[in-house]
């Protein structure tokens, strides 16, 4: 770990001292179990170079430790304590998050944003990501980003009745119903929301179970294919 830098000017052949001062918080790290910062005692190899691959002196030192209970005992954390970062296990990982890790599919639930709309079953919200990822590229690409249009694209949908439009948690849920893949039953449940808000008139509702009706149709293949590449 980087502890220490100093940056000076030199001309040519001439050298000078420099010194970089160590405190305690250098080798300290933050002890779960006691909730405060503590110190490993042991011995420490330091290392003073150009860079992390350009290392020109190194030097022992003994540090007391402060006696704290070690938050790990007992857990496989092999590749953490030889500094093998890049050997982790995921074991050792879930080991030490305390819980087990995360799938890496994205949940589908309130949490998902629209950018991760694509990883859905509909082909209705599909083309609701296509559009705003379109229009998120399209303004980073012209150098000027669309700050309306990056806030929409990085939101869960879980905040949506906070927007200000007329929508509670239950249209959150007939969209999650709709994300999962249950067309009629989710996009349907979402009209009739809006209905009893107020908010649309019966026509754009029979045009929307319309819609969804196609909706289903066009699904019901899809998720055939989403299955089997699930599997």
């Amino acid at each position: 770990e980087l502890k220490g830098w100093a940056l000076v000017e030199l001309e040519p052949g001439a050298s000078k001292r420099v010194t970089i001062a160590l405190g305690e918080r250098a080798f300290s790290y933050f002890n779960v179990k006691t909730n405060a910062w503590e110190i490993e005692g042991g011995s420490y190899e330091l290392r003073v170079g150009a860079s992390c691959v350009d290392i020109r002196l190194t030097a022992a030192v003994e540090v007391v430790g402060t006696s704290a209970p070690n938050p790990y005992e007992g857990k496989d954390l092999s590749a953490y304590e030889t500094g093998k970062v890049t050997s982790v296990s995921d074991a050792q990982f879930a080991a030490l998050l305390g819980r087990t890790i995360p799938p890496a599919q994205a949940p589908l639930d309130r949490n998902l944003t629209f950018r991760d709309l694509n990883r859905g079953r509909s082909p209705l919200l599909w083309l609701v990501y296509a559009v705003l990822t379109g229009l998120y590229r399209g303004s980073i690409k012209k150098g000027k980003p669309n700050l309306n249009v990056a806030f929409i694209y990085n939101m869960p949908l879980r905040a949506i009745p906070k927007m200000g439009a007329p929508l509670s948690n239950w249209f959150v849920d007939a969209l999650v119903l709709e994300v999962k893949g249950i067309w009629l039953v989710g996009l349907a449940l979402a009209l009739v929301l809006w209905v009893v808000t107020g908010t649309f008139h019966w026509w754009l509702c029979l045009c929307g179970l319309i819609l969804a009706a196609i909706a289903a149709v066009v699904g019901l293949v899809s998720n055939v294919g989403f299955a089997a590449k699930v599997k």
